[in-house]
Protein backbone atom coordinates (compact mmCIF):
# COMPACT_ATOMS: atom_id res chain seq x y z
CA UNK A 1 0.00 0.00 0.00
CA UNK A 2 1.48 3.58 -0.92
CA UNK A 3 2.12 5.57 1.93
CA UNK A 4 0.40 9.23 1.10
CA UNK A 5 2.68 10.48 3.36
CA UNK A 6 5.65 10.09 1.07
CA UNK A 7 3.15 11.05 -2.14
CA UNK A 8 2.49 14.58 -0.91
CA UNK A 9 6.33 15.28 0.35
CA UNK A 10 7.11 14.97 -3.40
CA UNK A 11 9.63 17.71 -4.15
CA UNK A 12 7.55 19.33 -7.38
CA UNK A 13 10.29 22.33 -8.00
CA UNK A 14 11.62 19.92 -10.93
CA UNK A 15 8.36 18.35 -12.19
CA UNK A 16 7.14 17.66 -15.57
CA UNK A 17 4.29 19.97 -16.17
CA UNK A 18 1.88 16.75 -16.67
CA UNK A 19 0.90 14.61 -13.80
CA UNK A 20 -1.24 11.43 -13.89
CA UNK A 21 -2.60 9.89 -10.85
CA UNK A 22 -2.57 6.12 -11.54
CA UNK A 23 -5.16 4.39 -9.32
CA UNK A 24 -5.01 0.66 -8.94
CA UNK A 25 -5.09 -2.01 -6.51
CA UNK A 26 -2.68 -4.24 -8.06
CA UNK A 27 0.19 -3.31 -6.58
CA UNK A 28 2.51 -4.58 -9.20
CA UNK A 29 0.43 -3.38 -12.16
CA UNK A 30 0.28 0.08 -10.67
CA UNK A 31 3.70 -0.05 -9.86
CA UNK A 32 4.27 -1.06 -13.56
CA UNK A 33 2.31 1.24 -15.50
CA UNK A 34 3.52 4.24 -13.43
CA UNK A 35 7.01 3.57 -14.46
CA UNK A 36 6.12 3.44 -17.90
CA UNK A 37 4.66 7.07 -17.88
CA UNK A 38 7.78 8.28 -16.01
CA UNK A 39 9.34 6.77 -18.72
CA UNK A 40 6.98 8.55 -21.27
CA UNK A 41 7.91 11.83 -19.70
CA UNK A 42 4.83 12.43 -17.16
CA UNK A 43 5.00 12.81 -13.26
CA UNK A 44 3.10 10.22 -11.67
CA UNK A 45 1.55 10.23 -8.63
CA UNK A 46 -0.09 6.60 -7.06
CA UNK A 47 -2.87 5.77 -5.19
CA UNK A 48 -3.80 2.16 -4.26
CA UNK A 49 -7.56 2.74 -3.75
CA UNK A 50 -10.52 5.41 -4.54
CA UNK A 51 -10.16 6.61 -1.57
CA UNK A 52 -6.71 7.26 -1.33
CA UNK A 53 -6.85 8.84 -4.74
CA UNK A 54 -9.20 11.24 -3.31
CA UNK A 55 -6.96 11.63 -0.66
CA UNK A 56 -4.20 13.05 -2.90
CA UNK A 57 -6.68 14.72 -5.77
CA UNK A 58 -8.06 17.11 -2.62
CA UNK A 59 -4.64 18.42 -1.57
CA UNK A 60 -4.65 22.08 -1.77
CA UNK A 61 -1.21 22.14 -3.83
CA UNK A 62 -1.90 19.45 -6.27
CA UNK A 63 -2.58 20.17 -9.82
CA UNK A 64 -3.52 16.34 -11.57
CA UNK A 65 -4.35 16.67 -15.27
CA UNK A 66 -5.12 12.96 -15.41
CA UNK A 67 -6.76 10.53 -13.30
CA UNK A 68 -5.91 6.84 -14.77
CA UNK A 69 -8.13 4.36 -12.42
CA UNK A 70 -8.98 0.75 -12.16
CA UNK A 71 -13.11 0.53 -11.73
CA UNK A 72 -12.82 -2.44 -9.51
CA UNK A 73 -11.39 -1.47 -6.46
CA UNK A 74 -11.48 -2.53 -2.98
CA UNK A 75 -12.59 0.32 -0.07
CA UNK A 76 -15.87 2.57 -0.48
CA UNK A 77 -14.91 4.37 -3.81
CA UNK A 78 -14.58 2.62 -7.24
CA UNK A 79 -13.79 4.18 -10.08
CA UNK A 80 -17.03 5.05 -11.40
CA UNK A 81 -17.47 7.11 -8.06
CA UNK A 82 -13.98 8.34 -8.07
CA UNK A 83 -14.77 9.43 -11.87
CA UNK A 84 -18.16 11.54 -10.32
CA UNK A 85 -15.82 12.92 -7.61
CA UNK A 86 -13.49 14.27 -9.94
CA UNK A 87 -15.75 15.98 -12.09
CA UNK A 88 -17.87 17.45 -9.60
CA UNK A 89 -14.00 18.14 -7.48
CA UNK A 90 -11.56 18.81 -9.94
CA UNK A 91 -13.21 19.31 -13.50
CA UNK A 92 -10.28 20.66 -15.30
CA UNK A 93 -8.99 17.25 -14.81
CA UNK A 94 -9.57 14.00 -17.30
CA UNK A 95 -10.45 10.46 -16.34
CA UNK A 96 -9.60 7.61 -18.13
CA UNK A 97 -10.74 4.36 -16.77
CA UNK A 98 -10.05 0.90 -17.11
CA UNK A 99 -11.29 -2.48 -16.49
CA UNK A 100 -11.38 -5.76 -17.47
CA UNK A 101 -15.16 -6.36 -16.95
CA UNK A 102 -17.58 -7.29 -19.09
CA UNK A 103 -20.63 -4.35 -19.39
CA UNK A 104 -17.51 -1.85 -17.71
CA UNK A 105 -17.81 -0.15 -21.70
CA UNK A 106 -21.39 0.43 -21.28
CA UNK A 107 -21.09 1.93 -17.33
CA UNK A 108 -18.16 4.11 -18.37
CA UNK A 109 -20.61 5.63 -21.67
CA UNK A 110 -23.04 7.06 -18.56
CA UNK A 111 -20.06 9.28 -17.55
CA UNK A 112 -18.81 10.98 -20.66
CA UNK A 113 -17.31 10.18 -23.99
CA UNK A 114 -16.52 6.45 -24.75
CA UNK A 115 -12.58 7.72 -24.74
CA UNK A 116 -13.37 7.23 -21.06
CA UNK A 117 -12.75 3.34 -21.03
CA UNK A 118 -9.33 1.83 -21.80
CA UNK A 119 -10.50 -1.72 -21.44
CA UNK A 120 -7.90 -5.05 -20.40
CA UNK A 121 -6.07 -5.80 -21.47
CA UNK A 122 -4.31 -2.87 -22.84
CA UNK A 123 -1.11 -2.02 -24.45
CA UNK A 124 1.08 0.53 -22.27
CA UNK A 125 2.10 2.16 -25.67
CA UNK A 126 -1.55 2.46 -26.14
CA UNK A 127 -2.40 4.55 -22.96
CA UNK A 128 0.18 6.58 -23.03
CA UNK A 129 -0.65 7.48 -26.33
CA UNK A 130 -3.97 8.30 -24.53
CA UNK A 131 -2.67 10.09 -22.45
CA UNK A 132 -0.34 12.02 -24.12
CA UNK A 133 -2.88 13.00 -26.75
CA UNK A 134 -5.07 14.50 -23.56
CA UNK A 135 -2.48 16.61 -22.16
CA UNK A 136 -1.90 17.87 -25.38
CA UNK A 137 1.28 16.33 -25.83
CA UNK A 138 1.39 13.51 -28.39
CA UNK A 139 4.20 13.81 -30.89
CA UNK A 140 3.04 15.14 -34.07
CA UNK A 141 4.28 12.58 -37.05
Amino acid sequence: MSNIGEILSDDYSTRPSNTVLVVEDEDLLRLTVAEYLRDGGLHVLEACSGDEAIDILGAEDRTIDIVFSDIRMPGSTDGFELARWVRAHKPSAQVILTSGYIGADTQAAKLGPAETLLEKPYRYSDLLTRVQVLVGTAERV
